[in-house]
């Protein structure tokens, strides 16, 4: 009768270390996954970031013949170029009147140049600047980087907000990124 018990207790020992290889296992299979997609929504990042310049050069073989959208065409990357110049992090301080003053050209021309070349609206084109810019260091610092810190960094009124735009922008939330 002991005997039996020992034998129950050995198979019973048996199945449950089958069972807890065999979870463990899956988790490394999910975990695995994970990792990878990871890296795949990263190089679709980094893919989207290539595309844009290449958007940019076949926009301007596309307006060659049209002298008022070569000029917004000039106005948005001269736009790009101040805030990549001043590396811009702060929203809170930047609006349309701050870029028309220090590039001395017209709001509503930049807000056009804006609309024409970055389909969208100045709020939206920020948004998208600052929250690519945030994945830049997020794919650079993995992490080590603080996303509250970032948020407070880029004057997003609250983590919620960030969330929300960041999940628009890029079709991932911060942590699934």
């Amino acid at each position: 009768n002991q005997q039996k018990d020992i034998e129950t207790r050995k198979k019973q020992l048996t199945v449950l270390s089958v069972a807890i290889v065999i979870i463990l296992c899956i988790l490394l299979v999910i975990l695995v996954m994970h990792l990878r997609m990871r890296r795949y929504m990263r190089s679709l990042f980094e893919n989207k970031v290539e595309q844009t310049k290449h958007d940019t050069l076949i926009s301007e073989t596309v307006i060659e013949d049209d002298l008022e959208n070569k000029e917004l065409f000039a106005i948005y990357n001269g736009v790009l170029a101040l805030m990549n110049e001043k590396k811009l992090s702060s929203m809170e301080h930047i609006s349309i009147s701050d870029i028309s003053l220090e590039t001395r050209i017209a709001e509503e021309k930049i807000s056009k140049a804006i609309q024409l070349f970055g389909n969208k609206d100045f709020r939206t084109f920020l948004d998208t600047y600052f929250i690519d810019d945030i994945c830049k260091k997020m794919i650079k610092n993995g992490k080590n980087l603080s996303l509250k810190k970032m948020v407070s960094d880029y004057a997003f009124p609250n983590y919620s907000a960030f969330q929300k735009q960041f999940k628009e922008i890029t079709g991932l939330t911060p942590e699934q990124f």
